[in-house]
C-alpha cells in the first residue's frame, strides 16, 4: 500500500511529483463541486506537502508538490463548459480528461515517448475500475458503508459508523494512485469518490491490518488521520509504526 513510493517512481518517469460530526450526502456523487463545502487546500504526509489552488468555480487550477528542496507544479486548464481538462507542467503535457455528465469518462496520458488512451468505468456513478498503464490500474468494490475493497488497499475495509464533514481524502488518495490522483483528491466528485465514511481498520491476511484514528476541526472536517500498521500489513512499516496525514481546508 505504499502509495508515496509508487507515486515517486511514476514521477521519476515523467519528471514530475504528480491522502462525532455532521455528514454530507453522497447522492450527488457526479456533481463537480458543492458551494457549501470547504475546499481541501493542503495535505502533509511523511515530509511531503501538496498545495491545491482553485478558481472561483471551485475547479483545481494548480497542484504544487514539495519534498525537501524539490518542488513541482501541475497546471489545470478547463474548457468553458467543464467537459474537458488538460494537465501540464513546465516539462510538458501530463494527461487530459473528457467529462460527461459530471464524471471523468476517458482521456489520454503522456508517458516517456508514447501516449496511452484510457477509460474509467463506473457503477451507480461511483468509480469501479481504471487502467492508466504501468502499475496504475485498480478496481473498487462498494458496500453499504462505502468502499469495501480496493486493489491498492489490499484488504477488507471495516467501518464502525463514523463519518466526517466534506469527505475523506485518505480514501480517495489510496484508491486512485495514478496520474489523476491530485485531481481526484481535490475534486473527488469527478470520479464518484466523494466519500465521508471513516474506516476503523483495513484487515489484511491473518492478523495483518492497519487501524485508524482521526482528529477534526470545529466544523467536523478531517484535519488529522493516523494510520497504525500491525503485523506485516505493509513491508515499509514495522509492527506498531504509524504514518500521519494532516489536512487543511478553506
Amino acid at each position: 500500500m505504499n502509495t508515496i513510493k509508487k507515486v515517486t517512481l511514476f514521477c521519476a518517469s515523467i519528471v514530475l511529483c504528480f491522502g462525532f460530526c455532521g455528514c454530507s450526502s453522497d447522492d450527488d456523487e457526479n456533481t463537480n463541486s458543492s458551494s457549501n463545502e470547504k475546499k481541501l487546500v493542503k495535505v502533509v504526509n511523511d515530509g511531503n506537502t501538496t498545495i491545491f489552488n482553485y478558481d472561483k468555480q471551485g475547479r483545481l487550477l494548480t497542484a504544487e508538490h514539495k519534498e525537501g528542496s524539490f518542488s513541482s507544479i501541475s497546471f489545470y486548464t478547463w474548457s468553458d463548459n467543464n467537459d474537458h481538462v488538460k494537465v501540464s507542467n513546465t516539462y510538458g503535457d501530463i494527461y487530459e480528461l473528457n467529462i460527461v455528465d459530471g464524471l471523468a469518462r476517458s482521456g489520454k496520458v503522456w508517458y516517456d515517448g508514447y501516449t496511452k488512451n484510457f477509460g474509467l468505468s463506473y457503477e451507480n456513478n461511483r468509480l469501479a475500475s481504471y487502467d492508466f498503464g504501468y502499475d496504475y490500474k485498480g478496481s473498487i468494490t462498494w458496500g453499504k458503508n462505502g468502499i469495501s475493497e480496493a486493489t491498492i488497499l489490499e484488504g477488507e475495509i471495516i467501518y464502525s459508523g463514523k463519518s466526517c464533514k466534506g469527505y475523506n481524502p485518505y480514501m480517495v488518495y489510496n484508491v486512485s494512485t495514478s496520474p489523476i490522483e491530485d485531481l481526484a483528491v481535490a475534486q473527488p466528485r469527478l470520479f464518484g469518490l466523494h466519500v465521508n465514511q471513516l474506516p476503523e481498520k483495513i484487515k489484511g491476511d491473518e492478523n495483518d491490518e492497519v487501524s485508524f484514528s482521526y482528529e477534526f476541526d470545529k466544523e467536523g472536517y478531517l484535519v488529522k488521520l493516523t494510520a497504525t500498521y500491525h503485523g506485516d500489513y505493509d513491508k515499509d512499516y514495522n509492527d506498531g509504526e504509524s504514518e500521519i496525514y494532516e489536512y487543511t481546508w478553506k
